[in-house]
């Protein structure tokens, strides 16, 4: 298995998303929802983990607790030989 960045699901995000990934090997892992400017909204994982696929469940708040604004993000994953983000849509 290879590391890899799944689709956000819903997309567009309504209160809650699953944010799924692979990982190919142990290591230290970043997962971060990001707004336009690329400021960190939110880190949704960061740790080591092992080889195998992740899911995160996102529920649409930032790192105070309040309702992210409707827009586009980006969430990006870091781990070990991997740099990747995708974008995701938030609507109320």
């Amino acid at each position: 298995m290879s590391t890899a960045l799944g689709d956000c699901r819903p997309n567009p995000v309504r209160r809650t998303a699953s944010i799924g990934y692979s990982l190919g090997v142990r290591g230290y892992v970043s997962l971060q929802m990001l707004d336009m400017a690329g400021r960190v909204v939110r880190d949704l994982a960061a740790g080591v983990q092992g080889p195998g696929k992740h899911t995160v469940t996102w529920d649409g708040l930032d790192s105070k607790g309040r309702a992210a604004a409707k827009g586009i993000y980006f969430y990006r994953l870091s781990a070990p030989g991997f740099t990747g983000a995708k974008k995701a849509v938030v609507v109320q």
